[in-house]
């Protein structure tokens, strides 16, 4: 099953952290999920766990929402996709952070790189396209 994953570009303080799972918590239990299970990620990988660019600490923290497979696709589910987007880029407005939004292809075992959330009003056509849903 292929996954959507939204990391947080920068978090280097807990404080910070803690309010985004919080922001996280409240936006994936508030909804009726149609295309899979939502979840928040929060893996810190350690102190001795750095970034190569800004030599900050490690760590994994956002949300993933599972897609649909393609001949399965129930109807409406591309509408989480966008409310996933929106979300990110409301709180972006919020806490000023940039989120990286990745395709997990579980066949191919591999994770691509979508785009960016950097504004409050993120371009939601760029998921359309790039997703490709088979149906809506």
């Amino acid at each position: 099953m292929d996954s959507l994953y939204a990391y947080v570009g920068r978090v280097d303080r807990k404080d910070v952290a803690a309010s985004l799972e919080k922001h996280f918590t409240e936006f994936v239990g508030d909804r009726h999920w149609v295309s899979g299970h939502a979840c928040i990620v929060n893996h810190w990988h350690g102190k001795e766990t750095f970034t190569p660019l800004r030599g900050l600490p490690c760590w994994n923290l956002g949300l993933k929402l599972e897609l649909p497979d393609p001949a399965t696709e129930p109807l409406g589910w591309f509408a989480d996709v966008d409310a996933f987007a929106r979300f990110l880029g409301t709180l972006h407005d919020r806490s000023g952070l940039d989120f990286f939004i990745n395709l997990c292809d579980s066949e191919m075992d591999s994770t691509v790189h979508l785009f960016d959330v950097s504004t409050g009003s993120p371009d939601l056509a760029m998921p359309r396209g790039l997703i490709k849903p088979a149906a809506q």
